[in-house]
């Protein structure tokens, strides 16, 4: 089984470092990771960073040891075009068992601010109504990709909003995408999950929605339980595939 879970979450509440929590797990690595972040500071001795995909590639037509995570900073959804090419178009052939983009919401926004510079009826600079549906036109199409990748598991991340439903005033909290764009994405991948922290500093992520929180398990009589504090990569793969072999 390969895993297609988001984990979301506030700014700087750990999202990243749980990533890197999959360091030393050999089902997790070596792993290459889409980074619209920047925030890699907290795993950085797992990390080699890449200038782009050409660079990875090379490292690996050369047999270079590659480190537990190598990172591409993306600076434009052509960059982003091109790893999703190589992954796609290598798929079950690449060496690496893991795939983190971090983020989707950052994905979103990147999408977006193309679909906009590329309306030769958008004269604005803004993004227009068209350019949101383009956008998530081209956002589905590369969460399909990535969920149908068959050898390889893939981790998102997002950022959370909060959001009042206006017919009953309840406030919702789910990730941070645009329009319609969040409930197609959650509905598309198995695992979906609240990062947060209690007052202490315990971590906790969520699997199992409640009136106000969305996260989603699709295992078998949703094996990740409700929550699961200080978890690791590790951890959440082994409750996963405990569900298999019980």
């Amino acid at each position: 089984m390969f895993l297609k879970m988001l984990i979301y979450g506030r700014p700087g509440i750990g999202k990243t470092y749980l990533l890197g929590t999959g360091a030393e797990d050999p089902r997790l690595t070596p792993a290459i990771m889409i980074d619209l972040e920047g925030g890699l500071m907290t795993i950085a001795s797992k990390v080699k960073r890449y200038e782009n995909i050409a660079a990875l590639k090379k490292a690996v037509a050369e047999n270079v040891e590659l480190a537990p995570i190598n990172a591409i900073r993306i600076k434009s959804s052509t960059d982003l075009s091109q790893i999703v090419n190589y992954l796609y178009d290598n798929n079950g052939k690449h060496p690496f068992k893991a795939v983190y983009v971090d983020s989707l919401t950052e994905i979103n926004y990147l999408k977006l601010q193309a679909a906009a510079a590329n309306n030769p009826k958008n004269t604005t600079g803004f993004p227009q109504l068209n350019d949101y549906g383009t956008s998530a036109a081209q956002m589905r199409s590369l969460i399909r990709d990535f969920r149908d990748m068959d050898e390889c598991h893939v981790i998102f991340t997002a950022h959370y909003s909060e959001s009042k439903d206006e017919q009953t005033g309840r406030v919702e909290i789910k990730p941070s995408l645009t329009g319609k764009l969040v409930g197609e994405v959650c509905g598309m991948l198995d695992i979906v999950g609240l990062l947060d922290m209690e007052k202490d500093g315990t971590r906790t992520i969520r699997f199992q929605p409640t009136d106000r929180v969305w996260a989603k398990d699709r295992s078998e009589g949703g094996k990740l339980g409700e929550v699961i504090t200080n978890a690791t990569m590790s951890q959440i793969l082994d409750a996963l595939e405990s569900s298999q072999t019980a």
